[in-house]
């Protein structure tokens, strides 16, 4: 999908922020494709998500706030 994006003419030259949730593979397809001066950042969101599955379910109204 990136290289898609790049050959059809996205500049790879510019800066991006891109929002991933955490994936390995998706980030190294990033630095691949644009480089590695970039930002990356972790959605918020989907690290809560997963946390939340390994905090003990007692525990976890006071660690989701």
């Amino acid at each position: 999908m990136l290289t898609q994006l790049r050959d059809q003419g996205l500049p790879t030259d510019r800066k991006y922020l891109f929002v991933i949730d955490g994936a390995k593979a998706l980030r190294a397809a990033i630095e691949e494709v644009f480089g590695f001066e970039l930002r990356v950042q972790r959605c918020r969101n989907r690290k809560l998500e997963n946390v939340m599955k390994e905090v003990p379910k007692d525990q976890q109204g006071q660690t989701g706030t």
